[in-house]
């Protein structure tokens, strides 16, 4: 690669001779390079077993790998010169049952690691991919949808700003309407019939010819209709100008991800690459996220209350098209455009480049922890002389223990001081030179849970230092995305190794981490007791503590003095004990991150607190914030925090509880009592029990989605757009007895009011009346 590039995308393409590589890149122009390279078949051996083979011929070359096994065995490499060849080497050395190395990792992997590429050219070049949002309207029944409209959007080219239209599907009626039509933000290409409509889609999308492909359930809706209809017209399923169809694998299972490759062009839906990157929202539908990320939505054309199937979806866009094609086309093309700016508002894709450029792993593997943890352990693991096994069998492993909670005492405090470890498991992986590498090699460090390390430089550690530094570089220079994509990479190892699909796994290593965790934790916890400190909760990698001879009343200056000298001190103490006892470097670092002025914990993991840094009240795991429970109740119980955070009286607290019931019985809240659960399994696989949420699915015809709303009235569980409000009645005293005093009787009960007292009169019996 010359200067300014970024490989993108490595594509593979076996012949009868050899292996072809066509290398992707995109330059500070957004232009796509291509190069191909040719390479052998070939496998690395044990050279004492493929010796006994007597295998000689003028198609193998066999050349020192300059690499040893895990057993210190010699490894030779063998290159065949085709692939009947090779198949035959394979098999031979299977049939002696002899290990080779490797055989499982990705020929594009093994290219770039043997020869240690760089995906870009330099350090400082921020690729910019050309990527196409594209979003599609059908017709027609679900089996047999026909495209009536799609949308496409450039963030790099307004060109590319266009709606396909399907004229011969518009009414006479309206057909001047839309002619006439001044559409100022997209251009309109007015098709004469879908077979039109498809083939001036892909014959721009060709010319174009993005870098990348996204959109909104692009995979499984949009790109599996398109290839659907392309195929009834006998048209190639043809979308870059470089040479091939693109190919699409689609799963049924409930929970995997289909895939599309294209020549030169990656696909992503970002549906995924959002959940891969850990943002979090109430769901995944396009509205919610531009709703949240954007603060704004989708043009309205559906009823809300309809249920989420694809028959009624289809009837919402037949029913507009017909009545309105104007806003149809409107519609089509902002899904499109909100894909765009979602991707652009959250820097989402500057983020992918980002973990793809850091751990050197291709854009269409860098969501998988284990791929790039793969890719960056070889590397290393050639640099010292040595080959890993191939990972061909996994097995099933013992779970391992987890992290350290604290059972909290449930009630409110004041000033609960957070103090969080710094990436806890990278830090013990690199303190405590925790590495397959290093491990059963030495007793120098041994863990909790009796495994062994080496003090001998492992590799993980060596990996995750240099990725820690690189973070703390971002930090300074105020690079949010390079930090963010360094903090996922690093705490993505442990799950890696720690997963059965890794060539790392190691139950007895995953443990060691974990239980140096929970040893460290729960050290913290001894340590800032015996200084008198009250720790009201602790987990994973925080505790939350109440410091003593402090007093509501004082400044804050004090208060975060008082917090920054407990930091101190159990810095202070870990520095001592790694040095002392382990004769390491230190990397366990705990910060003091947060000031609770106001504090409620419910149980372990619920918890509430008002934060005096940012001056916000924050929910952790309570009911306000969790999307199974009904807005009604959610809004209740952030009230109810507020009245006692800001220190109201009992019977203004009980006047508002009465209130809220008589305002739920007059029917006020109407609106906010549905139900918004989700969907665990295929509903045909619910047949033991069947819960509310899935019995109100059932009732709907057709219903394919994964999110259900729905009432509970008198009858029983109600799929919301069943619901009649003149014939169903609300069972008002459900959503009392279950959501209002759901989400308040704990909190109640530690101030001293009991919800049965207020609201059904019930008295409540203390023990000693039975005396």
């Amino acid at each position: 690669m010359t200067s300014n590039q970024f490989l993108y995308l490595i594509e593979k393409k076996e012949t009868k001779e050899n292996i072809i590589l066509t290398l992707y890149s995109v330059d500070d122009k957004h232009n796509t390079i291509t190069k191909q390279v040719e390479i052998p078949y070939q496998i690395l051996a044990n050279k004492e077993d493929f010796n006994k083979l007597g295998i000689k011929s003028d198609n193998v070359v066999i050349t020192p790998a300059k690499l040893k096994d895990i057993d210190n065995n010699d490894v030779i490499k063998i290159n065949a010169n085709n692939k009947e060849i090779y198949d035959f080497i394979l098999s031979e050395l299977r049939d002696i049952n002899s290990k080779v190395y490797e055989h499982d990792l990705p020929v594009e992997h093994k290219y770039l690691i043997d020869n240690n590429l760089s995906l870009t050219t330099s350090d400082t070049f921020k690729p910019i991919l050309k990527y196409l949002s594209i979003d599609i309207e059908t017709v027609g029944q679900k089996e047999d949808q026909k495209i009536i409209m799609i949308s496409s959007f450039s963030h790099l080219d307004k060109k590319m700003s266009k709606v396909y239209c399907d004229m011969s599907k518009v009414t006479k009626s309206k057909l001047d309407e839309v002619n006439n039509h001044n559409f100022k933000d997209f251009e309109l290409v007015k098709c004469e019939n879908e077979e039109d409509l498809l083939i001036k889609f892909q014959n721009d999308c060709i010319e174009f010819s993005p870098q990348m492909l996204i959109g909104w359930n692009v995979i499984d809706f949009d790109f599996k209709i398109i290839k659907q209809r392309l195929n009834i017209f006998g048209i190639d399923f043809k979308l870059s100008k470089f040479g091939g169809n693109c190919r699409l694998r689609l799963t049924s299972d409930f929970f995997s991800q289909s895939t599309m490759t294209c020549p030169g062009t990656l696909v992503f839906d970002m549906i995924h690459v959002l959940k891969k990157n850990f943002y979090e929202f109430d769901d995944f539908k396009l509205n919610t996220v531009a709703r949240a990320v954007l603060g704004d939505e989708k043009i309205d054309i559906e009823d809300d209350s309809a249920p989420d199937s694809i028959e009624n979806k289809i009837v919402a866009i037949e029913n507009m098209f017909k009545k309105d094609p104007v806003k149809l086309i409107e519609y089509n093309f902002k899904d499109s455009l909100l894909t765009s700016q979602i991707v652009e508002k959250l820097h989402l894709l500057d983020l992918v480049y980002k973990r793809s450029i850091l751990t050197g792993t291709p854009l269409a593997k860098v969501k998988s922890p284990i791929a790039t943890l793969d890719i960056m352990y070889l590397k290393e693991l050639h640099k010292r002389g040595f080959v890993a096994n191939t990972n061909w069998n996994f097995q099933k492993s013992s779970p391992i223990e987890g992290a350290f909670v604290v059972e909290p005492t449930q009630g409110f405090y004041e000033d609960v001081m957070v103090l969080d470890f710094k990436s806890l498991y990278p830090s013990v992986m690199m303190t405590f030179n925790i590495d397959p590498f290093t491990q059963n090699k030495g007793t120098h460090i041994q863990a909790p849970n009796g495994a062994t390390f080496s003090n001998e430089p492992g590799i993980l550690p060596k990996i995750i230092l240099e990725l820690y530094k690189e973070r703390d570089i971002a930090k300074q220079e105020g690079d949010k995305n390079k930090s963010q994509a360094l903090k996922i990479t690093m705490n993505s190892f442990y799950g890696a190794m720690a997963s059965p699909k890794s060539r790392y796994h190691n139950t007895e290593l995953g443990e060691s981490i974990t239980a140096f965790a929970r040893h460290i934790t729960k050290t913290a916890i001894i340590e800032t007791e015996k200084l008198g400190h009250k720790v009201v909760y602790g987990d994973t990698d925080s505790i939350f503590v109440k410091l003593k001879d402090l007093s509501p009343k004082e400044k804050l200056d004090v208060k975060v003095s008082a917090g920054k000298v407990l930091e101190n001190h159990l810095n202070k103490y870990f520095q001592n004990w790694v040095t002392k006892e382990f004769k390491q470097k230190n990397y366990l670092q705990i910060e003091f991150e947060k000031l609770y002025s106001k504090f409620f914990i419910a149980t372990k993991k619920r918890y509430v607190g008002y934060d005096e840094f940012t001056k916000k009240t924050q929910f952790v795991g309570m009911q306000a914030i969790r999307g199974d429970w009904t807005m009604m109740a959610k809004e209740f119980q952030v009230k109810l925090i507020e009245l006692i955070f800001n220190n109201k009286e009992h019977k203004e607290i009980e006047q508002f509880l009465l209130d809220e019931i008589k305002q739920i019985k007059a029917g006020k809240f109407d609106d906010k009592l549905v139900y918004t659960k989700k969907i665990a399994k295929p509903l045909s696989e619910y047949t033991k029990i069947t819960p509310p949420h899935v019995k109100a699915a059932k009732e709907v015809v057709g219903f394919s989605g994964r999110v259900v709303k729905y009432v509970l009235t008198k009858q029983g569980p109600k799929h919301i757009s069943l619901f009649d409000k003149n014939r169903d009645e609300l069972d008002y005293e459900h959503y009392i007895e279950k959501q209002l005093k759901g989400v308040s009787v704990e909190i109640l009960d530690c101030i001293g009011i009991s919800f049965d007292e207020i609201v059904f009169k019930k008295k409540q019996t203390s023990l000693s009346a039975f005396f």
